[in-house]
């Protein structure tokens, strides 16, 4: 018989301090490390107890401790807000760069733009992935046009979805991009 632990309603002192003490370390973390501005803290630890708390019910002991449960899921909850929050830089376009100019009536304007930039700045590999991608039109058929390797070939298709990732950009459930 599987014994669950706490619903957010039976959580006790000692499991409560606990989630509080680990969403206050992994919020003090996010802002440390993505160089976010202090106030912030304290939203960024309430969103995690929300998140361990809505949870909680999934805590079976006969699997893992009261401690380490919460760690896992405060530590899934701040990467998930990390990945929401961060951004990464925009760059300037140089002297003499042209620019194109957008059109405000088109749907998804703001989508094609993040797309764009984050393509300017992937590395020539990655790029040429992409090329491969257009070209063929699936991702098995430019596994087998490349000259690459299966192995290599998948592990830059892995680095170019990070790179998207990164760019705050990530796949919907149709499995198109959309912005985070």
């Amino acid at each position: 018989m599987i014994r669950q632990q706490p619903t957010d309603q039976q959580m006790n002192g000692p499991q409560l301090d606990a989630a509080l003490r680990t969403a206050a370390f992994q919020a003090q973390r996010l802002v440390r490390t993505l160089s976010m501005p202090e106030a912030d803290r304290d939203d960024l630890r309430q969103t995690i107890v929300l998140v361990v708390m809505g949870k909680a019910r999934r805590f079976d002991d006969t699997k893992s401790s009261w401690p380490t449960f919460i760690a896992l899921i405060a530590r899934h909850a701040a990467a998930d807000l990390a990945r929401r929050t961060h951004r990464a830089p925009v760059l300037e376009p140089l002297d003499g760069a042209e620019y194109a100019i957008a059109d405000p009536s088109a749907p998804d304007q703001d989508l094609r733009v993040d797309i764009r930039d984050a393509m300017a700045r992937l590395p020539p590999a990655l790029a040429h992935l992409i090329d491969l991608l257009a070209e063929t039109g699936s991702v098995a058929a430019a596994q087998r046009k490349s000259a690459l390797s299966p192995a290599t070939f998948y592990r830059r298709m892995h680095d170019l979805r990070m790179q998207f990732l990164a760019a705050g950009l990530a796949p919907d459930e149709k499995n198109e991009l959309s912005p985070r």
